[in-house]
């Protein structure tokens, strides 16, 4: 499963989301997301890596995410919040 870094192209974070192709990732972000098809135009994704443990597609929301220590062995991971 190949992994991609999404976001919505006005928004400065972004969310990790495993799927076969780029296409169906923005679909998933962009319905995780709430959004409906008039901004799926707006989903950005960059391919991180490909994976042969995560078998299954999902969005990888947080840290505490079960596939995310797939994300970290990709080189991926969310950044802390300072303040």
């Amino acid at each position: 499963m190949n992994l991609y870094a999404c976001s919505y192209d006005h928004e400065d974070w972004i969310c990790y989301v495993f799927a076969e192709t780029r296409g169906k990732a923005k679909h998933l972000f962009n319905k995780f997301c709430g959004g409906d098809s008039d901004v799926f135009v707006d989903v950005r994704s960059n391919f991180i890596g490909k994976s042969n443990i995560v078998e299954i597609p999902t969005v990888v929301d947080c840290e505490s995410h079960k596939d995310y220590p797939a994300v970290l062995a990709l080189g991926g991971g969310y950044e802390s919040e300072v303040g």
